[in-house]
């Protein structure tokens, strides 16, 4: 199984690569979406490590879906 790349009429949500992790980052680094995710606020290391694991871990042995939200190409949410 791999994570497949899905899409509305408005919105696309496709497996991260390794180009997103700037845009990852900047999203679980504000706390305004942070805090419902998770445990909460994590410091930006933390936040890197996690990405890694999606690769590592989720996409490497198929465990479960996770994509990058865009809308017209730009990173808009996870």
């Amino acid at each position: 199984m791999t994570t497949p790349a899905l899409s509305t009429a408005r919105l696309s949500l496709e497996p991260y690569t390794p180009g997103d992790e700037e845009d990852f980052v900047a999203l679980f680094q504000d706390v305004r979406v942070s805090r419902w995710m998770g445990d909460g606020p994590c410091t930006e290391a933390e936040d890197r490590a996690l990405f890694g694991r999606i690769f590592s871990k989720v996409y490497a042995r198929d465990l479960f879906d996770v994509w990058a939200v865009r809308h017209e190409g730009r990173f808009v949410g996870h």
